[in-house]
């Protein structure tokens, strides 16, 4: 069954790793509650597999290990930026 599903992510630039369905898309990275948190379209019957997100404020140190931009978001003041490590 394909579903949308929704994971609290964590405020960090360190990675912090979830576990989805294989193959899930990411449809929109916002704050709910003023938590940041990411919807994926997942399809159910999908074994499940890590996947690794850091986040970065504006200005801040970006490392270069493989990490690639998927979404930005703004909890005010902050504009946050968000990177799956790949």
């Amino acid at each position: 069954m394909k579903t949308i599903w929704k994971y609290q992510i964590e405020l960090s630039d360190t990675p912090s790793a979830i576990q989805v369905p294989e193959n899930a898309v990411i449809v929109l990275i916002e704050t709910q509650n003023e938590l940041p948190v990411i919807w994926f379209e997942v399809e159910t019957s999908h074994s499940l597999r890590e996947r690794k997100f850091a986040v970065h404020g504006t200005g801040h140190r970006i490392p270069r290990d493989g990490r690639s931009h998927v979404a930005s978001f703004i909890s005010s003041p902050f504009v946050w930026h968000v990177y799956e490590l790949i």
